[in-house]
């Protein structure tokens, strides 16, 4: 396993590109020690001695060493990518071209629905029925390649790779610097999806309704400090009186627990006992 260290403040400073693969913003290749070159030496081949048990010798074998995937946190993985490192952003997943801007983005189920053109024939004047709305797509190389291309081509780069939910066109985990990667299939980095992403908000919208339903915060905080079943390096910190704003009757959708993502795993698996 080789491991890349380096200061926070030197990845802010020069990309990732160039950390990991000696690659600039601008694309150039800087002759310096990267972890991609060493991939892509081991990657054509290590010729080493090993003992041979059948004759008591040694024979000579020939390892080949690739690296498929990164095992990151969501920021640290969208930041090797070509995509933005926030999850706030418009198109904030690398896996999926899903927009929030979309009128279908918070309908269920959009990654089902697929479009269906306007039936052809009929009496003449009959009214055309509409299209579904497009649904949402899996990202693929070919697709990442290709808005890549069409975005350095651009007048207006940045404009373009906005459009297509993209922040760079030079980014560390490619293939043309580590060979075999994909850029658009990577582990999922559950515990910012879940608990600390999706379950702090939803969370607190559930108590928003609680409270206005006429839950009372007091009583929840106490519940929760009487509760002797909570992991012993866990402690769950009281509910704020914040939870119990909202706009127009409905929670404020900025609204998120005050809890860590392991906080907030323990709390949404709590049962009475």
């Amino acid at each position: 396993m080789l491991p890349i260290l380096s200061r926070a403040k030197v990845y802010k400073k020069h990309g990732m590109s160039r950390v990991m693969c000696g690659v600039d913003s601008d694309g150039f290749q800087h002759a310096e020690p990267n972890f991609a070159a060493d991939m892509r030496e081991l990657s054509e081949g290590v010729t080493m001695v090993i003992p041979d048990d059948r004759n008591g010798t040694v024979r000579s074998i020939t390892l080949f060493f690739y690296c498929l995937l990164p095992s990151c946190d969501f920021l640290a993985l969208q930041s090797i990518r070509p995509y933005f490192e926030s999850p706030s952003a418009h198109q904030f997943c690398g896996d999926c071209d899903f927009d929030t801007r979309s009128p279908i983005a918070s309908h269920p189920f959009s990654f089902l629905r697929t479009p269906h053109p306007p039936a052809s024939g009929g009496s003449r004047g009959a009214k055309a029925p509409k299209a579904s709305p497009p649904s949402f797509a899996l990202r693929t190389l070919e697709m990442l390649q290709s808005q890549i291309a069409e975005a350095r081509a651009a007048r207006d780069t940045a404009k373009c790779l906005h459009s297509h939910g993209l922040k760079r066109t030079v980014f560390a985990w490619s293939a043309d610097y580590i060979p075999g990667v994909n850029p658009c299939t990577a582990p999922r980095d559950a515990l910012h999806l879940f608990p600390d992403g999706l379950l702090r908000s939803e969370c607190a919208w559930l108590f928003y309704i609680f409270f206005k339903m006429g839950l009372s915060r007091d009583e929840c905080n106490r519940a929760i400090r009487r509760y002797r079943h909570w992991p012993p390096d866990v402690r769950i910190p009281d509910l704020v009186a914040k939870l119990s704003e909202g706009r127009d009757g409905r929670p404020r959708s900025e609204a998120t627990l005050r809890m860590t993502g392991s906080q907030v795993m323990h709390f949404s698996l709590h049962r009475s006992a």
